[in-house]
């Protein structure tokens, strides 16, 4: 972000907060695989959290990355900033501490609203697995029937 970096995050976070978002603004992202801290214009809605490479007048610009908020994320301060439990974890840091502790509230409110987790698929319960004497069985029925070849040869009987 430029010299104009406020005033256009400031812009971009009334036209968002405008069309309905809970909360817009720059923010201090940290990468997930170096753990830099890079700035981004975030927007928070009562479903998902976009954040964007930077801000225009109009919103953010570049690529857009979002975040579906659902039951079970949790939000906590840590390391002067928000830590947002999701996958790959969201660590964002705001511009001062009385900014983090508006923006904290908030933030529990939008991930307590959110709606429940998608179901998961439902699987089979696990085949138990054969123990010794299921195989003795399955061996001697085999014998009696004429299934299997005892001079271990390949082929049955």
């Amino acid at each position: 972000m430029g010299d104009d970096a406020p005033q256009l995050a400031a812009a971009a976070a009334s036209a968002a907060v405008a069309a309905g978002a809970l909360l817009a603004g720059a923010v201090l992202k940290r990468s997930e695989w170096l753990k830099h801290w890079n700035p981004r214009f975030a927007v928070l809605t009562t479903e998902q959290l976009y954040y964007y490479h930077s801000a225009s007048p109009t919103g953010g610009v570049g690529e857009r990355r979002s975040i579906l908020l659902t039951a079970g994320m949790t939000v906590r301060a840590c390391d002067g900033g928000l830590f947002l439990s999701c996958v790959p974890p969201f660590h964002f840091r705001c511009s001062s501490d009385a900014e983090l502790r508006v923006r904290m509230p908030m933030w529990k409110r939008a991930t307590q609203a959110a709606r429940p987790a998608r179901p998961t698929k439902l699987r089979a319960p696990p085949r138990p697995r054969p123990t010794l004497a299921s195989w003795a069985g399955m061996l001697w029925l085999a014998g009696h029937t004429g299934l299997w070849c005892p001079h271990r040869c390949g082929h049955s009987s």
